[in-house]
């Protein structure tokens, strides 16, 4: 299900130019005396009309503290209520106000949440990660992770990727070090993941393992579970340790974990850069 709450403006351009230029929300679609705006998996749609709705509060929450604060600076003069912890809702947020009054509070919530991550951003920010906080991720949650894996896509439906998940110290510490250094990810991780295919069901091995580890990643973003994919792991060695079957595919590890750091997302070339139409014609 997916939804829009609207509100009637008497200012349609006042408030177009405050939530599109100063809230940097993207216009998602426009009619005739109508805009409507996304953020994340935010939308928000305002009509013209002879009164306004200024009731309610509009919500925009982030992942992390830091990202509070920096909005918090951005939007300083128009601050109304200052920035705390809000220890009954074991929240941190401030407030603002639209051009009509209405209120506008951003946060982050202090404890775990549930998936909410939109399919657009978690493709854009999901990072790799190689600093995790000494903290499992709960049963519950894997289990939510590994529910939206069952839908990765594979060759004739095969369905034929597993997830070997690995928590034993010792185990991880050998995983690690059969890579050498590129897999000190896996060290400093409370888990990691094999992503295995079966040579048995089918003949595309290398296509549905990394497809599935894909799927993982993003699967474990929309929860905030962090990860970093390790190659280069299709060895006898690796698959005998684990007990894996020799003639069984390894596309990578991956470590996973609560991320301990914080990654902007780099400079992307543009789509002009490396997509092509009909033909494949490198420019000079």
């Amino acid at each position: 299900m997916s939804g829009i709450v609207f509100f009637k403006t008497k200012s349609l351009e006042n408030i177009h130019h405050f939530y599109h230029k100063t809230l940097e929300m993207e216009v998602w679609l426009e009619q005739a005396n109508c805009y409507i705006y996304k953020k994340g998996n935010l939308i928000l749609g305002f009509l013209q009309s002879d009164q306004a709705e200024t009731h309610g509060i509009i919500t925009i929450f982030n992942q992390r503290k830091t990202e509070i604060d920096q909005y918090y600076k951005k939007y300083a003069n128009l601050v109304t209520q200052d920035l705390k912890v809000n220890e009954k809702f074991n929240i941190y947020h401030f407030y603002i106000c639209d051009p009509e009054g209405r209120k506008i509070e951003f946060q982050t919530f202090l404890h775990p949440l549930n998936a909410y991550h939109s399919l657009d951003e978690g493709l854009v920010k999901r990072r790799s990660i190689r600093n995790f906080k000494d903290k499992q991720v709960e049963k519950e949650v894997l289990d939510k992770i590994f529910s939206l894996c069952r839908y990765s896509p594979t060759a004739r439906n095969s369905q034929s990727y597993y997830y070997l998940v690995i928590q034993d110290p010792k185990d991880l510490n050998w995983l690690a070090n059969s890579r050498g250094p590129a897999g000190n990810p896996i060290k400093q991780a409370p888990m990691a993941v094999l992503v295995i295919s079966d040579n048995t069901k089918t003949r595309r091995l290398e296509q549905d393992a990394d497809i599935a580890a894909t799927y993982f990643m993003l699967a474990a973003y929309s929860y905030d579970v962090a990860s970093c994919w390790i190659t280069d792991m299709n060895k006898d060695q690796v698959k005998s340790y684990f007990n894996i079957p020799q003639e069984y595919h390894i596309s990578c590890a991956i470590a996973t974990g609560y991320a301990d750091e914080f990654k902007v997302i780099p400079e992307r070339r543009s789509t002009h850069d490396f997509v092509y139409y009909d033909r494949y014609d490198i420019q000079d």
